[in-house]
C-alpha cells in the first residue's frame, strides 16, 4: 500500500491506495521522471544501442513504472513528456 503523508488529509478517508490502483490511475497520460545512472539506463532501455557518455540521464516512466523515454537532462525529459500530452508528476 502507498501511504499518503499529508496533514491536510488526516480526516479524509483517502489515506492509502494499492500500488496496482495507483498504477492504473491515469495510466494513459500520467508519467514520472527518474534520474538514472548510465548503467540503469542501459538496463531500462536495452533497445537503445548508443548512449551518451554522461553520468546521469533522465527516464520518463508511465504510472505503472514502464520506461517510456530517455533524455539527457531534466528539461528535455519534461518537454518531451509535455509535447506528448503527458502529465508529469513528482514522486519521492
Amino acid at each position: 500500500m502507498l501511504e499518503i503523508n499529508n496533514p491536510k488529509l488526516e480526516n479524509s478517508h483517502v489515506k492509502t491506495m494499492a500500488e496496482e490502483d495507483f498504477a492504473d490511475l491515469g495510466m494513459d497520460n500520467v508519467v514520472y521522471i527518474q534520474e538514472v545512472s548510465l548503467s540503469k539506463a542501459r538496463f531500462l532501455f536495452p533497445e537503445i544501442e548508443e548512449f551518451p557518455e554522461i553520468a546521469q540521464l533522465y527516464a520518463v516512466h508511465a504510472a505503472n513504472g514502464t520506461p517510456v523515454l530517455l533524455a539527457e537532462d531534466l528539461f528535455s525529459a519534461k518537454e518531451a513528456a509535455e509535447n506528448n500530452k503527458l502529465v508529469v508528476h513528482t514522486v519521492n
